[in-house]
């Protein structure tokens, strides 16, 4: 038959060891789980994607009607008060718009100030995605 240990046989002693290990312990553990909960995001293995850089309204306006907005998104617009307000994001292949965190949106403007081309911002995004929003460590416009 299995004995437990029992505190109250211990007297004095006994208590002080279950309040001295078993409450901190218990409190350790009870903080150690809501860290953990705290820390469930939705983090995908990839470390890079690739794309084309657009804006969030349009993407939010324009991409369950037009398949090919990508591919004819301009600088012009992602450079329009509105558009460039709104932040920006990469459109994937497959139609999913992923926005991009400030520090990305900042990396986006300053890819725009760079270059000379107006269309067909085909880019690859290195970084992580967490919660479904990219935040981008290097974005690389791609050569056409």
């Amino acid at each position: 038959m299995l004995k437990f240990f029992d505190f109250h046989d211990q007297g004095q002693y006994g208590n002080e060891m279950f309040l001295r290990i078993f409450i901190p312990s218990l409190l350790l553990l009870s903080l150690s789980l809501s860290a953990a909960d705290g820390k469930q995001t939705k983090q995908g293995p990839r470390t890079w994607w690739n794309g084309y850089l657009i804006d969030a309204a349009c993407a939010r306006e324009r991409k369950a009607t037009e398949t090919d907005l990508g591919q004819k998104h301009t600088r012009k617009c992602m450079e329009m008060p509105a558009c460039e307000h709104s932040g920006f994001g990469l459109l994937t292949d497959d139609n999913e718009f992923l926005p991009f965190d400030e520090s990305g949106n900042r990396k986006v403007r300053a890819l725009l100030e760079r270059t000379n081309q107006n269309d067909r911002l085909r880019v690859i995004v290195h970084g992580t995605k967490l919660n479904d929003v990219l935040k981008a460590r290097k974005i690389e416009l791609r050569k056409q």
